[in-house]
């Protein structure tokens, strides 16, 4: 499953958490506002920590991530992540597992 994010003000992990609880399906990839421009660093931390818990292949934080933050996520899934901007195309192929 592909999770588009428009700002996640309900907070990134509640939002993925509602939406495994609903699909019961794994998430393969995260795009958009994680809304963590005004996180703690704790908060932060524990974002970083419970996206390592998912088998995610990218993660593409945008606009209200925040610059530090995206820093923050692209130094801890430098496998995944992705920088996206206005037009960025994003090719996804998924194998059959």
């Amino acid at each position: 499953m592909v999770v588009i994010l428009g700002c996640a003000h309900s907070g990134v992990i509640n939002t993925l958490e509602y939406i495994k609880q609903q699909t019961d399906q794994g998430i393969y990839a995260v795009i958009g506002g994680m809304y963590l421009i005004h996180a703690t660093e704790q908060q932060r931390a524990s974002v970083v920590d419970y996206l390592r818990t998912l088998d995610i292949h990218i993660i593409a934080p945008l606009h209200c991530s925040g610059a530090e933050e995206k820093r923050l996520l692209a130094n801890a899934f430098c496998e995944t992540y992705h920088e996206l901007t206005t037009g960025s195309k994003l090719m996804i192929g998924m194998d059959d597992e």
